[in-house]
């Protein structure tokens, strides 16, 4: 309105109509790479293709690592995600199966629940019995995988257990062989004048004091006899624990292993965490830790809030029922 004011007292505006009634309509065209030659020659429109660029990687690389988490086996004592094998195959599948089962079970789980599950979580050296779910699954599926282990490799076990078999007995004979001499008998009046008792350790009594040699010799057998108590036990033990491999009972052998043979233990060790790692029997405990691990921080803080619930509750019904006290 204003340009057209000017136009008509001669005035030339700075503006003016773009289009009128009656000049031809005409189509401006810009072609598509007009734009984007316009676009990228704007600095702040580089800066945001950029960003973009970068929000899309980052989003890439959430759901691939997502995904990864979705199949990673968990090392029970020590968990660290695992790369399993693409997601066509079907035990990966059955690996997203347990987890998602895992998940839903604990984020369902009330701060008690979640209390019970993790009793002892972080504690060591306690019977099985002091322990929530939780660590009594991880014991139970780690005592599985040793047994596992010494099904896999009783063989070479077998030569361990000979070899120490073996070294005892021959501990043991060599023991038997150092037993001192029996007491003599006593003597009567007539030899007790003539003769005379030496102990294995040299002393030198008279017949007449036939009592107190009797009394040396007695305390030397004694002594014998308690040392022969830790070879005769440790042979024995040799000898049970070999004919547990030569019967397979490989429940016996772990714990034989567990409680006599450290080498034999710390190969074992390794050997069960391997198997915890990559056996299907054992995906629900690799499920199960690696859920755990994931959202332990926000049960945790769940558990704590409620905890602070209760207690300022108590602490409520305490100063009500002192109220009712002073009212009385």
């Amino acid at each position: 309105v204003t340009a057209t004011a000017m136009e008509r007292k001669g005035k030339t505006p700075d503006r003016k109509k773009y289009k009128s009634q009656e000049e031809e309509r005409q189509e401006i065209i810009v072609t598509h790479d007009e734009v984007k030659e316009a676009l990228m020659a704007d600095e702040t429109v580089i800066e945001l293709f950029k960003e973009r660029c970068r929000l899309e990687e980052e989003a890439k690389n959430q759901e691939k690592k997502r995904q990864e988490n979705l199949v990673i086996s968990a090392d029970p004592e020590n968990p660290e995600p695992q790369k399993r094998q693409t997601e066509t195959d079907p035990e990966v599948q059955a690996e997203k199966d347990e987890m998602k089962k895992w998940l839903e079970r604990v984020e369902k789980m009330t701060p008690q629940q979640w209390q019970s599950f993790t009793k002892n979580l972080d504690v060591s050296g306690y019977v099985f019995e002091a322990y929530g779910e939780y660590t009594q699954t991880l014991i139970k599926a780690q005592n599985r995988a040793r047994v596992i282990w010494v099904e896999q490799n009783i063989n070479p076990i077998t030569k361990e257990f000979e070899k120490n078999f073996k070294t005892k007995k021959a501990t043991y004979s060599d023991y038997l062989n150092t037993k001192p001499t029996a007491i003599a008998e006593r003597p009567g009046a007539f030899k007790a004048w003539l003769y005379s008792y030496r102990t294995d350790e040299g002393e030198v009594f008279d017949g007449k004091d036939y009592d107190q040699y009797r009394m040396k010799q007695q305390t030397i057998l004694n002594k014998w006899e308690h040392g022969k108590i830790k070879p005769q036990s440790e042979y024995e033990t040799a000898k049970t624990e070999l004919k547990a491999c030569y019967e397979k009972n490989y429940e016996v052998v772990k714990t034989a292993i567990e409680n006599h043979h450290p080498t034999l233990l710390q190969k074992m060790k390794e050997g069960a965490k391997e198997l915890l790692q990559k056996l299907s029997e054992f995906r629900p405990v690799r499920a199960m830790v690696s859920v755990v691990k994931r959202l332990k921080g926000q049960k945790d803080n769940e558990l704590e809030q409620f905890r602070q619930e209760q207690k300022r509750l108590r602490k409520l019904s305490n100063n009500i029922e002192k109220d009712d006290g002073w009212h009385r």
